[in-house]
């Protein structure tokens, strides 16, 4: 089955760029996959950000790892961004049981100079 992207996105996206979220697993992976395929004829730049929170150790490293060098395979530009959850767990809002919430991400994202009204963020497992 090929997936198509719907026309009225993108003509919402042409010429934005496209942060998406990428934690390494299988929906946020797939979602980066899919705006991949359709960026150039969408006419959208991507780019993928992972955050990598400090729940997991080594697990946690590793993705961050996987996740840039599945970029660099694929040319999709990555940031990788690091939160120190387990030491800063006072700052960080609880949403559904997951500290890693949307707000956190973009407060991230905010933080370091991203304008968020000038791009659209892509984020595959969230329930916000």
């Amino acid at each position: 089955m090929k997936l198509s992207f719907p026309p009225e996105i993108a003509s919402a996206l042409k010429g934005k760029k496209i942060f998406c979220s990428l934690s390494g697993g299988a929906d946020s992976l797939a979602l980066l996959l899919f705006l991949d395929l359709h960026k150039e004829a969408a006419g959208f730049a991507l780019e993928a950000v992972h955050f990598e929170h400090g729940f997991r150790g080594r697990a946690s490293i590793a993705d961050a790892a996987f996740c840039k060098r599945l970029c660099m395979q694929r040319n999709i530009p990555c940031a990788l961004f690091r939160i120190d959850v387990p030491n800063n767990r006072a700052a960080v809002s609880i949403t559904n049981g997951d500290p890693r919430s949307a707000q956190d991400y973009i407060k991230t994202l905010e933080d370091v100079g991203f304008t968020l009204n000038e791009v659209e963020i892509s984020m595959a497992d969230t329930e916000e």
